[in-house]
């Protein structure tokens, strides 16, 4: 656990070191001489008479000083960051202490004075921060030559779009849209634009671009609801942004809108004033109403509209949504404000519906004005996101990811864009398949059949039930014959009634499953001897291991590599029934 000053600030706490404690008299002769008179200094003389050589005082004033350094030195210990300032004000503390003679100390007991300890803890502290600097130095060298010598080091991609690969139409789109933004008159109310779209269609990208078209036109405010732990606390978290984003420039708005928000936590929210289409007004809420029309006023007279981004209230708990909703369309229905909002359309109608409200649609209608449906991205595009995905974390050879894409034919291509739908999945794919490539790569070189993990880590970000069901029990979709797994009849078309072993069960799968399965266990697929459909190579896909009872082809080679006598080798594998080292 940590001390309870381990909390300060780092500069303050040790500069307390030096200011705090020690009683010294005088830097120069000047100094020195006019203390020596009878009435100068005399709180210092007082205060030096008391503390000297009385150790019931001085005992505790040395306790508290030790533990004060003690709090500092475990700061420094844990802490893997260099601080330029610690090294010199350890050493400057020590040139101040044993600075000059004259200079003189209480005696904490006896002849041991503040002097003698401080210069203790002080010297103690400089060798502590140079062993911590010289420690953290070394080992940032060393990680930087590890990672520079490490060719086979690759970090996962982000799901950030270079702006590259994002369209010409979304750029011009947004454009067009915050032109229009700037152009509306909102002086009397507030204005509401949705942003919706499926999950990983681009939404928050397109917020971006809007971002940067709005950029120098509007004060923007960011504002994340999905950090709020409970409905309530969205309210507060909305004008806590809005007065922290926007007091720095305008401090006028800081205290009105300190004060609307302070008057909103005090009122309590019931069904009937939801979404603010029922409210009855109250003296209570009258002065609500001032309040709000106050900060309104101050914010119309701004010379730039506000631009509130509230994206991905689809991540949120659905009282959450509904608070976020009843935000904009009443609580901070401020004229001169413009909230651009990213949601899922269905998942928001979902929210209402439970709420009671019949017509979620027009209901939204109420609340954004507009509605943008984000241009589609074209599949070309998509395909390109993938490819260079793969590529940028790519370093197992020059022609991996050209030799992975080289053969696919056009019922592939158009398999992979309808799973791969959309830029968020094409890169989550990517980073799994790379991983798992790169770590068989290095352990099982040959072991694994590059397109086969490639369809079957689609097949289990497309269907992680059927996935499932092939890792615990393959005999369930498919059949062995000559050492080799077949898919059973029924599953890919439909099975007639003279044909062996067919499926008999339920469909539980996807649609495209059957699809995917047959690209892994077709008749007609091109095979190697390390291909999944091999009886003896399936379970190393699922286990991205060879088994321990079985030798890799690398372990082979090694193995005969190393032996004296092959018959011997050959005769001590037998014997011993499983691999041995």
């Amino acid at each position: 656990m940590k001390p309870p000053l381990f909390k300060n600030k780092d500069c303050i706490l040790a500069t307390l070191l030096y200011l705090m404690i020690p009683i010294w008299i005088g830097v120069t002769q000047e100094w020195y001489t006019w203390y020596n008179q009878d009435n100068n200094a005399l709180y210092i003389k007082w205060l030096y008479t008391l503390i000297n050589n009385r150790w019931l005082i001085n005992i505790p004033i040395s306790i508290i000083l030790i533990y004060i350094y003690y709090c500092w030195y475990e700061r420094i210990y844990r802490d893997h960051n260099f601080r330029s300032f610690r090294f010199p004000l350890a050493l400057l503390g020590l040139i101040i202490l044993n600075y000059d003679s004259q200079v003189v100390y209480a005696n904490i007991i006896y002849s041991f004075s503040y002097r003698v300890l401080m210069t203790i803890l002080s010297g103690l502290a400089t060798l502590l921060i140079l062993f911590k600097d010289i420690k953290n130095l070394v080992s940032y060298y060393k990680q930087k030559k590890i990672n520079k010598t490490n060719d086979q080091a690759t970090g996962f991609s982000t799901d950030n779009n270079v702006k590259g690969r994002i369209p010409y139409n979304l750029t011009s789109y947004a454009s067009t849209i915050a032109d229009r933004l700037i152009a509306t008159n909102n002086k009397s109310h507030s204005y509401a634009v949705g942003i919706i779209g499926e999950w990983g269609c681009g939404k928050s990208t397109f917020l971006d671009l809007l971002k940067e078209q709005l950029e120098g036109k509007a004060e923007i405010i960011e504002f994340n609801p999905w950090m709020c732990r409970t409905p309530e606390q969205v309210t507060y978290d909305f004008f806590a942004a809005l007065r922290h984003q926007l007091s720095s420039k305008y401090s006028s708005l800081s205290k009105p809108i300190k004060k609307y928000a302070r008057y909103i936590n005090s009122q309590t929210i019931t069904p009937n004033n939801m979404l603010g289409f029922n409210l009855s007004f109250s003296p209570q809420h009258e002065s609500l109403y001032e309040k709000k029309q106050e900060l309104s006023n101050k914010v119309s007279h701004l010379s730039r509209p506000i631009i509130v981004f509230i994206d991905d209230i689809d991540r949120l708990e659905r009282e959450e949504v509904f608070e976020v909703l009843r935000l904009i369309r009443n609580t901070a229905d401020l004229s001169n404000t413009i909230y651009i909002v990213a949601y899922d359309k269905e998942y928001v109608t979902s929210v209402l519906e439970e709420k009671n409200i019949k017509d979620a649609s027009s209901y939204l209608e109420k609340i954004f004005q507009v509605e943008v449906h984000l241009p589609k991205v074209n599949d070309y595009l998509i395909w390109e996101t993938l490819k260079e995905d793969i590529k940028e974390q790519d370093n197992i050879n020059d022609r991996f990811t050209e030799q992975l894409f080289k053969h696919l034919s056009n019922s592939e291509y158009t398999l992979i864009l309808k799973i791969l739908n959309n830029y968020r999945r094409a890169k989550r794919f990517a980073r799994i398949f790379m991983l798992n490539i790169k770590y068989l790569s290095n352990q099982y070189k040959g072991e694994i059949k590059i397109l086969d993990l490639f369809w079957l880590e689609l097949l289990q970000m497309y269907d992680k039930l059927t996935y499932d069901r092939l890792s615990y029990d393959p005999y369930i979709l498919l059949y062995s014959e000559d050492e080799r797994f077949k898919i059973r009849p029924g599953i890919h078309r439909k099975a007639t009634e003279k044909e062996k072993n067919a499926y008999k069960g339920e469909k539980f799968w996807k649609e495209e499953t059957p699809n995917i399965l047959g690209m892994i266990f077709g008749n007609y697929i091109n095979t190697k001897k390390s291909s999944i459909c091999y009886t003896e190579n399936y379970d190393k896909y699922f286990a991205l291991s060879v088994s321990p009872y079985k030798l890799s082809f690398k372990e082979t080679k090694e193995l005969f590599n190393q032996a004296e006598s092959v018959e011997e080798t050959i005769t001590q594998w037998i014997n011993n029934g499983k691999y041995f080292n």
